[in-house]
């Protein structure tokens, strides 16, 4: 992810999001050198298809934000994206962890795909736009022992 890439990616967010970041947040997150990526459609007018942005902090590896357009939703881009990522860092870190709203089942279904598991829930994580709270569910996946990301 570049400066360039952050209109296209703060406009996917505000689509796709109920509390969106904000084009700052996402430079500043670009300004604090977390692992930014992109992934880019070739034969799309808008190349940016989705972006990842994790932290890692000491061995572990945190996922802040994932997000597809809704335009490149279903296609597999999301599997991809976060297999890349999590192939990335899968020599310095033991453990990777995300959280994802508990209503979210798209996303659900393919942190587990990718054989994330569910370790536990943060009640009000989430808020909505009308001001309810809503829960999270916090995944983890063991990056040291798997078979899947060896080399």
């Amino acid at each position: 992810m570049t400066l360039e890439d952050l209109k296209v990616v703060a406009n996917i967010e505000s689509v796709i999001q109920s509390n969106p970041w904000t084009e700052g947040i996402f430079r500043d997150c670009l300004k604090a050198q977390y692992p930014c990526f992109v992934i880019e459609r070739e034969e799309a007018e808008v190349r940016v298809g989705g972006y990842i942005i994790g932290q890692i902090i000491l061995n572990e590896c945190h996922i802040l934000n994932i997000g597809i357009s809704p335009d490149n939703q279903r296609k597999g881009l999301g599997y991809y994206l976060l297999f890349f990522f999590l192939s990335l860092f899968q020599d310095q870190c033991q453990m990777a962890f995300l959280e994802v709203r508990k209503s979210n089942y798209p996303a659900i279904y393919l942190y587990e795909k990718l054989d994330f598991e569910p370790l536990s829930y943060r009640k009000d994580y989430y808020q909505n736009p009308d001001g309810s709270r809503e829960d999270a569910i916090v995944f983890v996946k063991r990056l040291d022992s798997l078979e899947l990301f060896r080399r």
